[in-house]
């Protein structure tokens, strides 16, 4: 996903980049409770990760379908289940 810049600076999210923002947001919060701080969870996002399919997870945060993956594989995180 290439980031693209406003050059008006009062420019708004369209509603779909709102989505997309607030599905990231929610991700790196879950993973920072899951792991435990948010440096943690930084290091979390760009190591490859088995359980993705040796994927980095913020490779995965640029599609939809990537973020539930991500979600689903924290929860599993969570409790302990790595099949």
């Amino acid at each position: 996903m290439k980031a693209q810049v406003a050059k008006d600076p009062s420019a708004t999210l369209t509603p779909e980049q709102t989505k997309r923002a607030q599905g990231v947001s929610e991700i790196l919060l879950q993973a920072t409770t899951v792991l435990g701080s948010a440096a943690a969870a930084d290091a979390w996002l760009t190591r490859k990760a088995i359980g993705l399919g040796n994927t980095p997870p913020l490779e995965m945060m640029m599609t939809p379908e990537g973020c539930l993956a991500l979600r689903d594989h924290l929860v599993r995180m969570e409790y302990g289940v790595y099949c």
